[in-house]
């Protein structure tokens, strides 16, 4: 609206230079208050901040967490191969002992 009312200007005449500083400072008022925010609207983008910046904390902590999970699979794995590795020597070594007896 305010591109289409500008009138063209003749040769710096002073009324119609007043005339389009009064538009131009309604338009900066318009969009001062356009870009304003209600009480309301000020408190739903802090929450909506502190909502986004719990969702990364909580992704990193689960992420956290199966590293964790992970590496304690990994490991009962292992002590099971270990443990099973052990008794089969232990048989292997009890059958060897009583040959030798």
């Amino acid at each position: 609206q305010f591109v289409r009312e500008q009138p063209e200007m003749q040769h710096g005449n002073f009324t119609e230079a007043v005339a389009f500083l009064a538009r131009v400072q309604r338009l900066h008022g318009s969009l001062g208050a356009a870009g304003r925010l209600s009480a309301t609207g000020k408190a739903s983008a802090v929450v909506a901040q502190g909502v986004q910046h719990m969702q990364r904390l909580l992704k990193t902590e689960a992420h956290t967490l199966g590293i964790y999970r992970d590496h304690s699979t990994h490991s009962k794995r292992a002590a099971r191969s270990w443990a099973s590795g052990r008794a089969q020597a232990m048989v292997a070594l009890d059958t060897v002992w009583w040959k030798l007896r």
